[in-house]
């Protein structure tokens, strides 16, 4: 019998939507806190432990592909106890039935349920931004068809000056023009005029005003 369960106790059965760094983290702790409990990850990427920012490494020159350095693997988790459903994506959740439906008809029952399906790198306030020139990092598919493109690519316009548009600027062949509305940002970078149409590769930046005083 397991520590901390009656023999008719049931092992509480955590599922965590989403292998984002929160909900691999809330899956590890879950575990080592209460090593009894079951915890289901599940994520409709086929990969867990992909670092998104994995193609500024690549671009200066500290991995050799996107792959290189993982924040954990597969077979970590597996080791640590935790149930990966990879590839599976969640149609339905039924909270008075405490039930999830995924499209592959199957269903799922929990007694806690985390959410945790992380960021997506896109805007709705900024035309052109689903435009296919318009490249993003955030899954290993998106960061190969990225470096494919940049490493034809002559001008790149970087849009976002937080840690992960710094990083993809300090590659020593991108030509960046940074666009924020963060001061420090452009302190950074040198001074950046205020632009509105700026356009590259069909998207359009409708505006980019730093807020320099």
């Amino acid at each position: 019998m397991k520590e901390g369960l009656s023999k008719n106790m049931k092992p509480l059965k955590i599922v965590i939507i989403g292998a984002s760094f929160a909900g691999l983290s809330s899956a590890l702790t879950a575990k080592k806190l209460h090593p009894h409990v079951s915890v289901t990850v599940i994520d409709r990427q086929k990969t867990v432990g992909f670092i998104p920012s994995s193609i500024n490494r690549i671009l200066k020159g500290k991995s050799k592909n996107l792959t290189e350095k993982n924040a954990t693997t597969q077979k970590e988790l597996e080791e640590a106890g935790i149930n990966l459903l990879l590839g599976q994506e969640v149609e339905a959740i039924h909270a008075d039935q405490k039930v999830l439906h995924l499209k592959n008809s199957t269903r799922i029952s929990y007694d806690k349920l985390i959410l945790a399906m992380g960021s997506v790198q896109t805007s709705e306030r900024i035309d052109g931004a689903d435009h296919p020139a318009v490249l993003t990092t955030k899954t290993l598919a998106e960061s190969t068809h990225s470096q494919q493109e940049l490493e034809k690519s002559k001008h790149i316009l970087i849009v976002g000056g937080g840690q992960v548009g710094l990083e993809a600027a300090d590659a020593r062949y991108i030509a960046n023009i940074f666009g924020s509305n963060a001061p420090r940002v452009f302190n950074l970078v040198g001074d950046v005029e205020a632009a509105e149409g700026l356009s590259l590769g069909g998207t359009t930046v409708t505006r980019l005003t730093p807020l320099v005083t």
